[in-house]
C-alpha cells in the first residue's frame, strides 16, 4: 500500500515555525471477515507555520503482505480571524493502486467552524463524500456537533494539561459494502442506510508524554438497524531531542465519509522531528541593538484572587540583569508580548486572567520562549514551550 498525504492548516502561533519529520513504523490490521495483515509503513512530512497561517505537507509508503497499494492526498486549511473562532475546511481523495486519480477511491469534503469560550470549544459541521469500490459508486453526507473543554493544574506530581471532547454525527449513505460488512443492515427496502455515532475522547499530555484514549457508540436510525462500538488509545514519548514514540491500537468504526472500512489495529512507529522557530528578537534598551539569549534563573509564578471576584490574576517575577529585555506573552493577549517592569532586584508583571484554560511564556533578550517555573509546560510540536494555567 502507498499512501502520501498534503495537509494545509492555519491557526495562531507564537512564532514562524518550519518542521520536517520522518515516521517509520508497522502495523497489523483486520477488517471483518478477513485475515490480520501485517505492513510496514515510511512517511516523510514538513509544515511551517505563522501566527495564523500553516502548510504541512507529508507522505507515507505502506507495503501489506497481501500487495495491496492505495494513495491518499488531504487538503486542511484553518483559519483563526480572532482568538475565539476558527473556521476548518478539509478536502480528501484516495484511490486504490499507486497511480492517481485512478478508477476506485475515495472524494470527501468537511467543513468545521470552531467556538471558543474560556476552556470550552464548540463546533459544528458538515461534510459530503463519494466512494468508487468494485463497480459501485455510492455517495454520503454526515452532520457533525461537539464540544471539547481543556483543564490543567499548577505543577503537582501529575499535572499535565488534559483535555476531554464529545462529538455526535448523524450519516446518510447508500455505500452497502461498507456498511453491511461492518453488521448493519436495513430491515426493509430504502435508498440509504442512517447512521448515529457518538464519540468521547480523553487526552492528557505533560513535557515528553502525551496519551489518548476514546471511545465510540454507533446505532441505525430509520430503516437501519444494528449497533456498533469502537475504541482507540495512543502514546507517545519523546525519548530524546527528536525523536518520539508511538503506540496505538483499537477498533475503528467504518467511515461512510471517507470510504474507510471498519477493522482492528495495532502499530508501532518512531518519528524523528527535527525544527527551528523565527522569534522576532527584543532591541536593547542602551544601545537599540538586537542582542541574544542571556540565562536567568528562571520565572516564577503566584495565582492571586481578583480583585473585581471574576478570574485570578497571575503574578510573573523573573531574576534577570537590570539591563535585560524581559517578556510575557499569553493566550489570554493573543500572544502580544508584553514588556516587563523591573521592581527591586526582579522583573515583575500582574496579569488579570478570566476562567478558563490560559498558556503563558516567557524571554529574555528575544531568546526562546519558556515555561515559567511552576506552571504545568505544554511542549508543541515545534520545540516551543508554555505555561498552562487554569484559573476556577
Amino acid at each position: 500500500m502507498l499512501c502520501a498525504g498534503l495537509v494545509l492548516t492555519a491557526h495562531p502561533a507564537r512564532a514562524q515555525a518550519t518542521t520536517f519529520w520522518l515516521d517509520a513504523g508497522a502495523s497489523n490490521v483486520r477488517q471483518p471477515g478477513s485475515i490480520a495483515r501485517a505492513a510496514g509503513t515510511l512517511g516523510l512530512g514538513a509544515e511551517y507555520r505563522t501566527r495564523r497561517f500553516a502548510v504541512t505537507g507529508d507522505g507515507a509508503a505502506t507495503m501489506a503482505d497481501d500487495s495491496i497499494g492505495a494513495m491518499q492526498l488531504v487538503l486542511r486549511t484553518q483559519f483563526a480571524p480572532v482568538s475565539w473562532t476558527v473556521g476548518e475546511f478539509e478536502a480528501s481523495t484516495t484511490t486504490v493502486g499507486i497511480a492517481m486519480p485512478g478508477q476506485e477511491g475515495n472524494r470527501a469534503l468537511l467543513f468545521r467552524q470552531h467556538v471558543q469560550r474560556g476552556a470550552v470549544r464548540v463546533f459544528a459541521g458538515a461534510g459530503v463524500g463519494r466512494t468508487s469500490r468494485f463497480s459501485l459508486d455510492s455517495r454520503s453526507a454526515v452532520q457533525q456537533l461537539g464540544a471539547s473543554s481543556a483543564r490543567g493544574a499548577l505543577g503537582g506530581a501529575f499535572g499535565g494539561s488534559f483535555t476531554g471532547s464529545l462529538t455526535l454525527q448523524r450519516a446518510t449513505t447508500n455505500d452497502w459494502q461498507l456498511i453491511e460488512a461492518a453488521g448493519i443492515v436495513l430491515k426493509a427496502p430504502a435508498s440509504s442506510y442512517g447512521l448515529h455515532d457518538a464519540a468521547l475522547e480523553l487526552a492528557w499530555q505533560r513535557a515528553r508524554f502525551a496519551g489518548s484514549a476514546s471511545y465510540a457508540w454507533r446505532a441505525g436510525f430509520g430503516e437501519t438497524r444494528g449497533t456498533g462500538q469502537g475504541h482507540a488509545f495512543a502514546a507517545s514519548w519523546r525519548v530524546a531531542g527528536p525523536i518520539t514514540l508511538v503506540a496505538q491500537g483499537g477498533r475503528q468504526l467504518a467511515d461512510p465519509l471517507r470510504g474507510i472500512p471498519q477493522a482492528t489495529y495495532a502499530g508501532a512507529m518512531v518519528r524523528i522531528q527535527r525544527g527551528r522557530t523565527a522569534l522576532p528578537r527584543s532591541r536593547d534598551a542602551r544601545t537599540g541593538g538586537v542582542t541574544v539569549f542571556d540565562s536567568v534563573s528562571g520565572a516564577e509564578v503566584r495565582l492571586l484572587p481578583n480583585a473585581s471576584g471574576g478570574g485570578a490574576d497571575l503574578t510573573v517575577t523573573i531574576e534577570a540583569p537590570v539591563e535585560a529585555v524581559v517578556e510575557v506573552a499569553s493566550s489570554a493577549s493573543e500572544w502580544n508580548a508584553v514588556r516587563l517592569t523591573r521592581t527591586g532586584r526582579a522583573f515583575t508583571v500582574r496579569m488579570p486572567l478570566a476562567s478558563g484554560s490560559h498558556h503563558v511564556a516567557v524571554r529574555v533578550n528575544g531568546g526562546p520562549w519558556r515555561a515559567p517555573r511552576g506552571l504545568a509546560r505544554v511542549v508543541d510540536d515545534f520545540g516551543g514551550s508554555a505555561g498552562l494555567v487554569v484559573v476556577p
